[in-house]
């Protein structure tokens, strides 16, 4: 990004991010900007900038050729944040746009600045800033920079990959379609042509991602087990390290896009479970685009006032992320015990299913009847243990007893 800058100014933001994968604002790619109010005043705050903002970042947009960028405007206790969607081969050239656009519409460089190509500090502007409001010229070194960064080849494989509904997994070295056993993986500068890439072996896996607030690792090392005693080789990533098939690949916290990257480039695994924490949702989203099935344990207070996260809600919609990873197949599972999450459940698109401990709870019970999946435990008599049940399809199933 600063290749092409004599210098970068970076005095009216607080921070400037991609957005790789499925986020808490679009189902695609983008850029985010965080605005604090601490640090900037009234102008972090001021809904005619915002205005300005949304205003530039599509005539922009649209004068690259790229798809409505859905500008986003998320007032917060502390701040602003400003996100739009954009092509995933271009992000670098987004974040450059999201910046540029913030400092134009809040007027943080004068027309006086930038007749002097200096800002209020005295530093010199790149080759976008000292050009100000000049549209075309900002166009021209904008399409430049999205020239640049443009990779055909893997823009190519990205559009087949998706008409074979297969996923794909992009980071700054590798590219990998397909997933676990079914995948394949090239380093970013050595890709193939789509006619030698072997379709008919590529393909998905069964895959669960896990979040929440409480409860993440142990869930997944559940899921873990089931699947591998159902023969799966089961790969999994948490706080606790990258496992395949029972052993340690990498010790220490994977609950990111880092840790799931690994399960699923794994060329040995038939099933991956995948914690999926708060903080790397937030900075760079989801690592893949589809999944089965998504568990989220449970929200509570947690992390308040980091990346625009106030209270609960805030912090709900951040965790059904996981959902867009759904597709009509995919099952989100919540907890009715959680009030937050419950009142959620009726607003999703996916096929939702619900737990809670209690097998009698309201909830479930209406769920039930309208042929939704639920598990809770059913409490037996005195002389006999309580039994945590599974109804699916119209079925009643015994996972087992409570002891």
């Amino acid at each position: 990004m600063s290749d092409l800058n004599t210098h970068e100014p970076n005095t009216s933001f607080a921070d400037s991010r991609r957005l790789t994968g499925p986020n808490r604002y679009f189902a695609r790619t983008g850029a985010v900007l965080a605005l604090e109010t601490t640090a900037l005043g009234f102008t972090a705050c001021d809904a005619a900038a915002h205005e300005r903002w949304r205003a530039e970042v599509i005539s922009v947009c649209s004068a690259l050729g790229w798809d409505m960028p859905q500008p986003v405007v998320q007032r917060h206790a502390s701040g602003t944040l400003l996100a739009f969607a954009a092509p995933p081969d271009q992000l670098f050239t987004a974040t450059e746009i999201n910046e540029w656009a913030w400092e134009e519409a809040s007027g943080i460089f004068s027309s006086v600045a930038a007749a002097n190509r200096v800002d209020a500090n005295g530093v010199p502007f790149d080759q976008v800033h000292k050009f100000g409001a000049d549209f075309a010229n900002v166009v021209a070194v904008f399409k430049a920079r999205a020239a640049a960064e443009n990779n055909p080849a893997l823009a190519s494989l990205r559009a087949s990959a998706h008409a074979h509904e297969l996923p794909i997994m992009v980071d700054d070295d590798y590219v990998s379609i397909g997933a676990g056993i079914g995948s394949q993986t090239w380093p970013l500068a050595e890709l193939p042509a789509i006619e030698n890439v072997s379709w008919p072996a590529l393909h998905n896996i069964p895959t669960a991602l896990v979040t929440g607030s409480n409860g993440k690792t142990t869930v997944v090392r559940l899921l873990a087990a089931i699947l591998k005693t159902s023969g799966k080789r089961t790969g999994y990533s948490s706080t606790e390290g990258v496992m395949i098939d029972g052993r340690e690949m990498d010790g220490g916290d994977f609950s990111g896009p880092a840790g799931a990257r690994l399960v699923l480039r794994d060329s040995s695994v038939e099933a991956a479970v995948l914690e999926t924490a708060r903080g790397g949702i937030l900075r760079r989203g989801l690592a893949t685009e589809y999944a089965d099935v998504a568990v989220i344990t449970n929200i509570s207070a947690d992390h308040f006032g980091e990346y625009g996260i106030d209270n609960l809600d805030d912090l709900a919609d951040v965790k059904l992320t996981v959902a867009r990873a759904l597709g009509e197949a995919g099952t989100l599972v919540l907890n009715a015990d959680d009030p937050v999450l419950l009142a959620r459940a009726e607003t999703q698109t996916c096929k939702v299913a619900l737990f809670a401990y209690d097998d009698s709870h309201p909830s479930l019970v209406a769920h039930r009847l309208t042929g939704g999946t639920t598990c809770g435990v059913v409490e037996r008599s005195s002389v006999e243990n309580d039994q945590l049940i599974l109804s699916h399809e119209g079925e009643c199933i015994s996972l087992g007893a409570i002891f």
